[in-house]
């Protein structure tokens, strides 16, 4: 997809791709509206969860992590919106887009916009190279990823990778780094700790699995089902070794929408062209299948059956 120049496309209707481009307009209420079905359902969750009364030890424990799966898949939903943040297309002007992706989405990670836009930058930059920033998918899909990603190992490497990246490239840290991890540490212990004073124990303790364990894994699955190469090798360390660029289309439905959500089922046109807002993305692809050169670049799937194919690879 890389090879297709902006220059060179025009659809079947004789439209060129930069004056279809230029004519995008971003949809702020999309924005807004997926952004609070994240804490909708993170709220949904624990109400919930308060709703169970006496039950059995073993129905109190599944019910936990039914909602600790909910809370990390939920929370690695909002999180996709940093990404989009990182791209100025949360809000209409940029300061009103980084305050906004600070306060709502930052604030759960401890970290500012600005260190991750530094971050995710040089991804695009190097995106299929060893010196990728965001490189999940250097790691083969197989039971060792798996029990690293559920015991928040994978996560504890990006952190001190993306920590030593910032300082060995002198890149902008957004402000007080501390300051950011303190302000992760008050919003989590104010779900928790305020659960605990509530009465919702319950809460509490699910809320500490998911953000512990489920909300890295599902980020770190993610990230490998979109960028790893169907030829890869487990036996090949790519942190050594340039992967290649590779980026997939998945098909959109209640599953696919939301573990992809904020435009990461069409990744692959996020890629070509970075700077469009998720928003329109749909708008794009539809241009693009008007092309006869871009078509064949369109193949979807589904994130089950990427990670049938790349399980083992």
């Amino acid at each position: 997809m890389e090879s297709l120049k902006v220059s060179s496309l025009i659809d079947d209707a004789g439209r060129e791709y930069a004056a279809f481009r230029r004519a995008l307009r971003p949809r702020w209420w999309r924005v807004a509206v997926d952004l609070t079905l994240g804490y909708v359902m993170l709220f949904a969750t624990a109400w919930l969860l308060t709703r169970i009364g006496s039950a059995s030890i073993p129905a109190l424990c599944a019910a936990v992590l039914v909602a600790a799966v909910s809370f990390g898949y939920w929370m690695a939903y909002l999180q996709l919106f940093l990404h989009e943040a990182a791209h100025f297309n949360l809000a209409a002007s940029r300061s009103a887009n980084d305050l906004l992706a600070n306060l709502l989405v930052a604030s759960w990670v401890g970290t500012r916009i600005a260190s991750y836009r530094a971050i995710h930058w040089q991804h695009h930059r190097f995106h299929g190279e060893t010196a990728d920033t965001e490189r999940s998918y250097f790691s083969a899909l197989d039971a060792r990823f798996l029990l690293a990603g559920l015991t928040g190992l994978s996560a504890l490497r990006v952190i001190l990778f993306r920590r030593e990246r910032l300082r060995a490239a002198d890149l902008p840290a957004g402000g007080s780094r501390l300051a950011a991890q303190l302000m992760a540490l008050l919003v989590h212990g104010a779900v928790v700790v305020g659960s605990f004073m509530a009465g919702h124990w319950l809460v509490a303790l699910a809320w500490i699995v998911g953000m512990g364990v489920f909300f890295p894994f599902f980020g770190a699955l993610r990230q490998l089902l979109e960028h790893r190469s169907a030829t890869a090798s487990a036996m090949i360390d790519y942190r050594n070794t340039a992967h290649g660029r590779t980026t997939r289309m998945f098909r959109e439905g209640p599953v696919g929408s939301t573990f992809g959500a904020a435009g990461f089922t069409r990744h692959l046109l996020h890629h070509w062209d970075p700077s469009v807002s998720y928003s329109n993305l749909g708008e794009v692809e539809g241009f693009l299948r008007g092309c006869a050169a871009a078509r064949p670049h369109l193949a979807k799937t589904s994130y089950r059956r990427a990670f049938q194919e790349l399980y083992g690879r």
